[in-house]
């Protein structure tokens, strides 16, 4: 330990100071300034922590990390005196900070009472001309937008009515219906009855100013309704009945309606057999007793699906662990069949963890609860999964025991964060808190923050590992200097995001996947960008680690289940040795012959991934054996051609 605090002294002390540290007021036409600071530094493998006292220089607390050397603090206010100072932090530990930069202050003036106008008109139904209540009016500011200065949106009354109140400047107007899964709806708008922002009249409001805005709204086409049908089996081959299936919103769709502030409608919240509160789940039923289903939704959309049961884990399509990595289902105006699920024994070891998943003022958030196993591949791995209730409480039972990484996913309205003691939504896995998963582990609370949104540009891109293979379920967030997240996105099959709703300003996206190194860029929004889509990302795999349990090696033998499984025609094994050892694997028929030898050598201890192909086998089941020394254990594996 007095190495480790020593090495750790020394590095801190390789970190120069942040020299000529000033602040200054800066305007951006709206009715609230933010305190810029700029300072001086070479650039180099750290980042920058932010620390300010409010009216002495006895009470410094730090307000942000900033990978760029400026910083905009927008959370200040008039006729207060600010103090500042920066320290450069490690990029990969920013515990280590090197020395403070010179202290800068600043008095924040009284600011001129903006100067206001309006925009108004009435909302109809393009066809029939009747007013439209509940419409969400939004107003996107083109002329020297900043986060302090977004307009908040306002509603239509029942008259179809609504009237903004806004500060002196030029806006492009948006009329946004709300739109469950089950009703009819209409099309949101920009002015002038346009469908893309690039297209809308910009408006512009001064001091006293009237502008009339009217919206007449277009209804969606009928939605025309189709089949997805399947089967339910256990890994045996055998069919389930009563398992609960339920069809869902795709993880990228979660996130637009948090990034433009929407969430599903209450009726498509479910609780879910096994797993708990769901929301967005648009169909929901039980297979019949040859452990079939069938379920009506409408064409021309994407969805995830999802089975459980109690005593089984539950399974997204295709058999895939976790939503992020769930088969998009994408449907036309045809039935599909063969979306079907293979369903493993729940374990038995008596290991739990509960907690409860809040946002920083202590409001419970309902939200979907991954476990990720540390000192493991970066290959889709099973993963324990469950849900908090509708109050944020959590509690996953027969737990396997071991160090994870805890990943909250709420539904709607935050973003995705990893457990962290004593801190609110960390986004990285990299500086996230394992736990310790021995026994019943309770406490484990996560704190969420909340997504902003407010903008109008699309980023995208494509997020590659360094084969150049496409990655699945990677999490995508937008966040602005100050730390706020302003949108999140998932990558789909083909590895590709979008991050919707960004607002302008300068924004650094952060790509982060378990079992990857997360990696990040800065982008600049202006106001008149709507469409950023070649931001692409290449991940590099992270080397199997144990935080907090003193290096890699395993502490001892174990064989885990094979993933994919049920397989065609290949499958993966993965084993771990906590010794120098000869080791065996073989694979068997139930006739006990041996069909295959996948290893036979003497290994180093680790972490080990072997690959059967089954090409040239009969579907059923095999068994394959690990032995070592005295230690022996055998696992079940089906082969479904």
């Amino acid at each position: 330990m007095l190495v480790i605090l020593a090495l750790t002294s020394v590095f801190a002390q390789t970190l120069p100071a942040p020299t000529n540290l000033t602040a200054a007021m800066e305007y951006t036409g709206g009715t609230r300034g933010a305190v810029k600071l700029d300072w001086q530094m070479a650039e180099g493998q750290w980042t920058f922590r932010i620390y300010r006292s409010v009216g002495d220089t006895s009470h410094y607390a730090s307000i942000a990390f900033v990978r760029d050397r400026v910083f905009r603090d927008f959370h200040v206010m008039p006729g207060t005196r600010y103090y500042y100072y920066v320290r450069a932090a490690a990029l990969n530990n920013p515990h280590v900070q090197g020395p403070p930069s010179n202290v800068a202050n600043i008095l924040v003036p009284t600011p001129p009472p903006p100067v206001r106008g309006f925009i108004s008109g009435t909302v109809t139904d393009d066809s029939t001309g009747a007013p439209l209540r509940g419409v969400r009016m939004l107003f996107f500011r083109l002329s020297h937008p900043s986060a302090g200065d977004w307009p908040p949106p306002v509603w239509t009354d029942s008259l179809g009515r609504y009237r903004a109140a806004l500060d002196s400047g030029r806006y492009i107007a948006k009329a946004e219906p709300f739109c469950a899964h089950n009703t009819l709806c209409y099309i949101p708008e920009y002015y002038n009855n346009v469908r893309d922002p690039r297209q809308a009249t910009p408006i512009t409001v001064g001091d006293g100013t009237n502008f009339t805005a009217n919206f007449g709204l277009e209804r969606r086409t009928p939605p025309v309704f189709v089949n997805i049908s399947g089967t339910v089996r256990d890994t045996l081959g055998n069919r389930l009945r009563r398992a609960s299936v339920a069809i869902m919103r795709t993880m990228q769709n979660m996130a637009s309606l948090t990034a433009h502030g929407s969430a599903p409608d209450p009726e498509e919240n479910a609780e879910l057999d096994g797993i708990g509160h769901t929301r967005g789940v648009v169909w929901q039923g039980y297979t019949d007793s040859l452990g079939n289903y069938r379920a009506r939704v409408h064409g021309n959309n994407t969805y995830i699906a999802m089975s459980s049961k109690q005593g089984y884990i539950s399974e997204y399509y295709n058999n895939k662990p976790t939503p992020q990595l769930a088969d998009i289902i994408r449907m036309g105006t045809r039935d599909t069949s063969g979306i079907d699920f293979s369903l493993g024994i729940r374990p038995v070891p008596q290991n739990s963890i509960a907690g409860r998943v809040r946002d920083s003022v202590g409001t419970g958030v309902p939200a979907r609860i991954l476990l990720y196993p540390v000192a493991r591949t970066p290959q889709p791995i099973p993963v324990r999964y469950g849900h908090t209730d509708s109050l944020g409480n959590y509690s996953i039972q027969q737990v396997e025991a071991g160090r994870y990484f805890v990943l909250a996913i709420p539904f709607t309205g935050n973003a995705p964060v990893y457990y962290k003691a004593n801190a609110c939504g960390v986004i990285r896995h990299d500086q996230a808190d394992t736990v310790n998963i021995s026994g019943n582990v309770s406490g484990i609370n996560i704190c969420v923050r909340r997504v902003r949104g407010g903008g109008l540009a699309v980023v995208g891109g494509v997020v590659r590992n360094t084969s150049g293979a496409p990655l699945a379920g990677v999490t995508l967030l937008a966040e602005d200097q100050a730390g706020s997240i302003l949108s999140v996105g998932f990558t789909d099959a083909a590895g590709v995001y979008a991050i919707e709703a960004v607002p302008p300003g300068a924004v650094v996206l952060t790509a982060d996947r378990a079992g990857y190194n997360n990696a990040s860029t800065s982008i600049t929004i202006t106001p008149t960008t709507f469409i950023l889509n070649d931001i692409n990302f290449t991940l590099t795999s992270s080397s199997p680690t144990s935080v907090g349990e003193g290096g890699s090696i395993p502490m001892a033998f174990a064989l885990m289940q094979n993933y994919p499984n049920p397989f065609n025609p290949s499958t993966e094994i993965r084993y771990q040795t906590s010794e120098v050892s000869r080791v065996t694997l073989k694979v068997y028929d139930l006739l006990g012959q041996e069909v295959a030898t996948l290893v036979n050598d003497v290994e180093e201890p680790g972490y080990k991934t072997v690959q059967f192909n089954a090409e040239g086998l009969a579907s059923g089941v095999y068994l394959y054996k690990l032995t070592s020394g005295s230690f022996a254990e055998t696992k079940r594996m089906l082969l479904m051609k």
